[in-house]
């Protein structure tokens, strides 16, 4: 049975950096940033990069939640390191918001190799009661075709409803 892993913490090897900013394995940190080293010796890494759409920009409000084996810590938007054991991890992934609490919650079991360095993205919903979406790069934005269709109609309808009060002497 594998370890309970623990996050790292802000500014030592294998933290998560600063939002926005992305180093490269090995880096050293510059003042007022944080080093992100890559994995120590027999463990692989999974960098999980986090993205809203604009079009959502009020996600960008709060930290996306990271559960890993069950243990949960704040994340960030943008690459999230997290070196890990060999072996096969949980991986859980959400956004908590207003009403619905969580949004875009997904889950997977990352299988992990000595050594290896393994990218997934994860995408936010852009409608608040669907889920993320988490694999290889790049995925899809989920909600993108309705939000798309929703506007089209508050587009076609605002112009409408407006030639029907100005008809009707409103």
């Amino acid at each position: 049975m594998n370890q309970p892993w623990e996050p790292p913490q802000q500014g030592v090897p294998g933290g998560y950096g600063q939002p926005g900013q992305h180093q490269q394995p090995g880096q050293y940190a510059q003042a007022g940033q944080y080093q992100q080293a890559g994995p120590a010796a027999g463990q692989g890494q999974v960098v999980v990069d986090i993205k809203h759409h604009p079009m959502a920009f009020i996600y960008g409000f709060r930290a996306p939640v990271i559960t890993l084996n069950g243990r949960s810590f704040p994340g960030r938007w943008g690459p999230n390191a997290l070196p890990l054991p060999p072996g096969n991890h949980d991986l859980r992934i959400h956004v908590p918001y207003f009403l619905p609490p969580e949004v875009g919650r997904v889950a997977a079991t990352v299988p992990v190799q000595p050594g290896q360095q393994l990218h997934l993205e994860y995408r936010a919903p852009m409608i608040a009661f669907m889920g993320g979406a988490l694999g290889p790069p790049p995925q899809k934005w989920p909600g993108a075709a309705l939000s798309w269709v929703l506007i089209g109609v508050a587009v076609l309808l605002v112009p409408l409803l407006a030639i029907v009060m100005i008809l009707s002497g409103a």
